[in-house]
C-alpha cells in the first residue's frame, strides 16, 4: 500500500525493493527521501542505492514507513499446512559463534 500511495507502483514488484548481496530490503525504509524525490521527479538522475542523506526528516519517515510495514514484527507470508509444521524461532537451536 505504501508503494501504491507514495511511489505510484500499481503493477509488478515495487521499484523500491532493493536486493544487495543476496539480501532484500525496502528502499522506502532505507532511503525514504530519495525514493519520494524520485517519485515526484521521475526524470531526475538520482542514485537511489547510494547512502541516504543524514537528515532528521528522512529518519522520521524511515521509522514511520518501517512501522507501517511491520518491520521486525514477523513474516507477512500466508500460513500453509506445510509452513505450520516448520519450527518456530523459539524452538530453533541457536549457535554461539565466538
Amino acid at each position: 500500500m505504501l508503494a501504491k500511495e507514495f511511489l505510484q507502483c500499481t503493477t509488478g514488484p515495487c521499484y523500491a525493493l532493493e536486493s544487495t548481496a543476496g539480501k532484500s530490503g525496502c528502499g522506502l525504509v532505507r532511503n525514504p527521501l530519495g525514493y519520494l524525490f524520485k517519485a515526484a521527479n521521475p526524470t531526475a538522475d538520482v542514485d537511489l542505492l547510494a547512502a541516504p542523506a543524514a537528515l532528521e526528516e528522512g529518519y522520521r519517515l524511515s521509522v514511520a514507513f518501517a512501522a507501517a510495514l511491520g518491520v521486525g514484527q514477523g513474516c507477512d507470508a500466508e500460513d500453509t499446512a506445510e509452513s505450520a509444521c516448520w519450527p518456530s524461532p523459539a524452538r530453533i537451536p541457536t549457535r554461539n559463534f565466538q
